[in-house]
Parts: structure tokens; C-alpha cells; sequence
């Protein structure tokens, strides 16, 4: 698989949220995100 960098704006609050849950998870923020967006597609 192939990936791209993209460049994403979200507010400062929710990117908090989303650092704490990927800790949570030993994940990081990228793999979180590409789960999160797999299971959504």
C-alpha cells in the first residue's frame, strides 16, 4: 500500500481528544486516523 501525506486543519481542542485516545490505543495519530477513515470507507 502507498500512502500521501495530506494536511489537515482541526480545531486545537479536538486534536487534544484525538492525541489522548490514540495514547490510549499505543497508537499514533496517523495510524488512528487511517483506522478510523478504513472502517468509514
Amino acid at each position: 500500500m502507498q500512502y500521501q501525506n495530506i494536511t489537515l486543519s482541526i480545531p486545537k481542542e479536538l486534536l487534544r481528544k484525538i492525541k489522548h485516545i490514540a495514547i490510549e490505543k499505543q497508537m499514533s495519530i496517523s495510524a488512528l486516523l487511517t483506522k478510523t477513515l478504513e472502517e468509514i470507507a
